[in-house]
């Protein structure tokens, strides 16, 4: 049936500005189904696609008013707290007056049996006024303590309020295809510097599938940033460089992709004040004096001046000063750690030379204050005989002179 209007009522279906309501090439709707299709009038106009305007002709009344609500009910008696739906209202005064929220309900389910029909309409998501999102709260992006100003986009997702151990906001970034292998990306959170999807120029988060392990595959999230360098002629371009991983085992590796250690640092660290380490004797066990000789050690130690092959910040540029891990093996091999790779690279525990030098100190003050004291002795030695040296000598004189007058 055609309407003056303009709709078109086709076996319950209803078209405006199509006489095939809910018809596309890819797609039609089901008996069961009524479909309302409003179209655009087909051009390339701006304004042409199809609109559904749901309105209050009330006056507004304030912050909270409803203007227009899409309702999706179970029942057919317009018992909309069966269902769910959208319900667009007046948001907080502005500058130049009221702003419009948008928010996204459900039903809860809960009521009382006498109330068959009862529960109520849970806010489940808000797009406010300033285009802020907030989903477990009505108010996106506040706090007792701040609020987003006007040029932020907020997207604010929060947990039910109670203490339960899974109450927190969660973002789930995922992909449905089937894992590929070691490296496929399940998921990244991107930060970008432009409003063209351009992730060159930002930074962001990936997760991807790390190594085999006995289980299958683990998970290692990466941080990165853009290198920014790129030729002029492409500028977009650069390259996404790895900064920091926290891979499927807990390693965190700051300059490389492949730690193995909980902390592994291919570069220089640098503290702005002191690094400990556990040495608590209630954490120790099988504690023996080291009973090598470390003199001995010390004195087979090379010490050399090298240049790195590849730096990789300016702490590594220049002349350095240490020692060759594989000249220090044969000597101390307890300093000497291998890293899990295909290359089985070599490093050293440079602190735990600090007890070996420590030890030679100690032993070559013992040595010395052996040697003065058996020096001291000779000392004395000398002494004792120059003083009977000088004995002697007076009574020689003594003698000489007694002589003298006698004749």
């Amino acid at each position: 049936m055609s309407c003056a209007t303009g709709a078109m009522i086709s076996a319950g279906n209803v078209g405006i500005g199509t006489i095939n309501p809910g018809y596309t090439s890819s797609w039609h709707p089901v008996p069961a189904m009524h479909i309302l299709d409003i179209a655009g009038n087909g051009t390339n106009d701006s304004f042409s696609e199809g609109v559904l305007q749901l309105s209050s002709n009330a006056p507004a009344l304030g912050s909270g008013y409803q203007t227009g609500a899409l309702i999706f009910s179970a029942d057919n008696n317009g018992g909309a707290n069966l269902g769910a739906g959208i319900t667009a209202a007046l948001g907080a005064l502005g500058t130049q007056g009221y702003g419009t929220d948008l928010t996204f309900w459900t039903n809860s389910g809960n009521h009382a049996p006498e109330a068959p029909y009862g529960g109520s309409h849970e806010p489940r998501m808000v797009i406010d006024h300033n285009g802020n999102v907030g989903i477990g709260t009505t108010n996106p992006g506040y706090t007792s303590s701040w609020h987003p100003v006007p040029a932020m986009h907020i997207l604010d997702i929060a947990g039910n309020g109670t203490n339960d151990s899974f109450s927190e906001g969660v973002l789930q970034l995922s992909s449905n295809a089937p894992a590929l292998g070691s490296g496929y990306q399940t998921g990244a959170l991107i930060f970008s510097a432009d409003n063209n999807g351009g992730a060159n120029l930002g930074a962001g988060i990936t997760a991807a599938l790390g190594a085999l392990g006995t289980q299958g595959y683990g998970t290692d999230l990466t941080f990165w940033t853009n290198s920014g360098n790129h030729a002029p002629e492409a500028p977009y371009g650069g390259s996404h460089e790895p900064r920091m991983v926290i891979d499927h085992n807990g390693n965190v590796g700051i300059g490389t992709s492949s730690p193995n250690y909980l902390l592994h640092v291919q570069g220089t660290a640098y503290a702005m004040g002191g690094a400990g380490a556990l040495s608590d004797r209630r954490h120790k066990m099988d504690i023996q004096p080291f009973a090598a000789d470390a003199l001995d050690i010390v004195a087979k130690l090379k010490p050399v001046t090298f240049l790195w092959k590849a730096p990789k910040d300016d702490g590594m540029k220049g002349s350095q000063i240490g020692f060759i891990a594989q000249d220090v093996e044969p000597v101390l091999p307890e300093v000497v750690i291998t890293e899990h790779n295909a290359e089985k690279t070599l490093g050293l525990r440079y602190d735990s030379l600090i007890p070996v030098l420590a030890k030679a100190i100690q032993e070559q003050q013992a040595a010395f204050q052996e040697e003065h004291a058996a020096f001291q002795e000779e000392s004395a030695k000398v002494e004792r005989l120059e003083a009977a040296n000088d004995d002697l000598q007076r009574a020689v004189q003594r003698l000489q002179a007694g002589n003298h007058d006698d004749k």
